[in-house]
């Protein structure tokens, strides 16, 4: 169940970054750096 949450909300993130390029200039790296530290803080919410 977490994990799914986790997901989404990586996809949404992604998403949203994909369509807004202007306001948001970040690059895949970038985009990566992003996915694991939402993983992390996911995972570790302290």
């Amino acid at each position: 169940m977490v994990l799914m949450m986790m997901m989404m909300v990586v996809v949404v993130v992604l998403v949203v970054m994909d369509f807004l390029p202007e306001a948001v200039p970040v690059d895949r790296l970038d985009k990566v750096d992003l996915f694991w530290l939402i993983g992390y803080r996911l995972s570790f919410p302290l």
